[in-house]
């Protein structure tokens, strides 16, 4: 058996596999008499680092068949005795290198994600993490993939959950850690929860580009057209910095200004996550708040937060409904309905 040592990632998978517990990951070249040829260690290699030569072991099983036949029943013995001694400190020998690691076992855990936990099942087989399996998460999907394929691929190649997140997914990554870290009974000594301060800090600063795009942006047609929307895209870290707050699970009622007057709404939370948003009362017309309610209310569930985008010709109506839903939750928002025009020349428009 070969193993270019360049290659090895010292995953210890090809030892933890060997049928006659070989430590195949210590050597470069493998001649040794225990070896049965079952192959299993250069299926298992992840890098595909191990090529076998089974024709000098075809041949030396051979010559020694023959010259074994020469030999009387009590040498027999004796070597028989000698190799089985061999076998067993060979055993306990790789036993003691790679069972000092982990535990073996089958093993749940969980850890804060993005929006959440994340549980994970993993797998130690002769003291080495074999399997990583995602059982849940609450993390879009489109961030969690990224991390996940990641993470776990660099969690059993190095047997250790010292592992880098992968940028873009910062607390998805982190999530996956330390729900592995938990199952193995590791310290978690790194929080992915933000600090409320942090999430204040990004409210602010969303906002207040969100307010400056649309002062300078607007646009009003004539009466009763509202300014065309102005979409801010990011990514899963420029979101919040993955931020995502929990709230307290109860039934709550909150006041926002849309573009006529008072808008109110009921914001349901179960779980700490926003299941539901009812309208209770609006003065803005029917035509434009219908079409604010309709897509910020789907969005502020879906992204878990009131930092969503403005619906396209109904942008008064829609911060109407996020400050309310804002005002119910106790979140910090200032409404940019404060400081935009809402028309020109005197005449006033939605």
């Amino acid at each position: 058996m070969n193993r270019k040592p360049d290659k090895c990632g010292n995953c210890k998978l090809c030892t933890a596999k060997c049928s006659m517990s070989i430590p195949l990951y210590k050597y470069d070249e493998i001649r040794s008499g225990e070896c049965i040829n079952c192959m299993k260690c250069t299926s298992v290699c992840p890098n595909e680092n191990i090529s076998a030569e089974t024709l000098p072991a075809i041949s030396g099983t051979v010559a020694a068949t023959a010259v074994a036949g020469l030999y009387y029943a009590g040498i027999l013995t004796a070597v028989s005795d000698s190799a089985e001694e061999s076998k067993v400190q060979v055993q306990n020998t790789t036993e003691a290198e790679t069972n000092g690691i982990y535990t073996d076992g089958t093993y749940k855990g969980s850890g804060n994600g993005f929006r959440g936990k994340t549980e994970v099942t993993v797998t130690v087989e002769n003291g080495v993490i074999t399997d990583i399996t995602v059982d849940s998460y609450k993390d879009d999907k489109e961030f969690f993939q990224k991390a996940k394929s990641s993470v776990i691929s660099g969690i059993i190649k190095s047997q250790s959950t010292d592992v880098d997140a992968v940028s873009g997914a910062t607390f998805s990554s982190n999530g996956i850690i330390n729900a592995v870290k938990n199952a193995l009974g590791e310290e978690i000594a790194e929080v992915t929860e933000p600090t409320a301060e942090q999430t204040k800090k990004h409210i602010k600063h969303t906002e207040s580009a969100t307010e400056t795009a649309e002062s300078v942006t607007e646009e009003v047609t004539g009466p009763g057209t509202e300014a065309p929307e102005v979409t801010i895209t990011s990514d899963e870290n420029s979101i919040a910095s993955e931020i995502s707050e929990q709230f307290a699970d109860g039934v709550y009622t909150g006041t926002g200004n849309g573009f006529r007057g008072a808008t109110n709404v009921t914001v349901t939370v179960e779980n700490g996550e926003i299941t539901d948003i009812t309208v209770n009362s609006y003065s803005d017309d029917e035509q434009f708040f219908s079409r604010a309610e309709n897509g910020v209310i789907s969005s502020i569930i879906k992204s878990q937060s009131t930092n969503v985008d403005a619906v396209s010709g109904a942008t008064f109506s829609s911060n109407g409904i996020k400050e309310a839903v804002a005002d119910a939750l106790g979140i910090e928002f200032t409404n940019p309905n404060s400081t935009q025009q809402r028309g020109h020349g005197g005449r006033h428009s939605h």
